[in-house]
């Protein structure tokens, strides 16, 4: 009879303790029913396996397998992978804006003019062959030519090389809150209870790593 008493107030002490974690995870989701991005959680139980007793299957109450977010997988990717376009897509286009000053048509010195005033005069000396002004154009012309395309160059290799010290600074800024990150998810892989406060660590390390990368953080 202390067996089974003993047993008995084992499976009551058990229930309790996964009652008042579900009470526990029930508050932590209404205090933070408004904070932006939360998801809920949800307790999840499991059966424990009955035992035998004189050919008899005794019930051996539940236990608490884990606490887990309640949030649609395929929908987190979505918005993942949109945020990864739309990040691709303003890189792409401040780099390309920054070309667009060095071809903008407003410029005095433009490729296109100096090609379209070069073979003017070109056409000129065909008609022209010994006039010394319009050769003095021509030349000079295709000195502007050759000026324009050079200075086209120059610009273009310096745009490269500040969009090269851009990528190696933002992968320098991520690379140590990436491993914070890593390492504090690796550290929280199995975590059951909710933390009350986020470490010092997290706290920060995850606001640097949102300002470069999007990351959609869920309490």
């Amino acid at each position: 009879m202390g067996s089974g008493l003993f047993h008995t107030l084992n499976i009551g002490e058990q229930a309790l303790y996964t009652t008042r974690q579900g009470v526990d995870t029930a508050s932590h989701n209404i205090a933070n029913a408004n904070v932006e991005g939360y998801s809920r959680q949800r307790v999840n139980l499991r059966s424990r396996d009955p035992q035998w007793t004189n050919g008899v299957i005794i019930g051996s109450g539940a236990y608490i397998k884990d606490i887990t977010r309640s949030h649609n997988q395929f929908v987190e990717k979505q918005i993942n992978r949109a945020h990864q376009i739309s990040g691709e897509a303003a890189a792409r286009y401040d780099g390309l804006k920054t070309l667009e000053s060095i071809f903008s048509p407003d410029l005095a010195a433009g490729v296109s003019d100096e090609m379209t005033n070069f073979f003017n005069t070109f056409q000129d000396l065909s008609l022209n062959p010994n006039d010394t002004a319009i050769r003095t154009a021509v030349r000079e012309n295709a000195r502007n030519v050759v000026g324009a395309f050079k200075r086209v160059d120059s610009e273009v290799r310096q745009r490269r090389a500040d969009l090269n010290d851009v990528v190696v600074q933002e992968c320098s800024d991520l690379i140590f809150p990436a491993t914070a990150a890593a390492a504090l998810a690796a550290g929280n892989a199995a975590t059951v209870l909710h933390p009350i406060a986020p470490s010092a660590a997290q706290s920060a390390t995850v606001p640097v790593a949102q300002s470069l990368v999007p990351i959609r953080m869920s309490p």
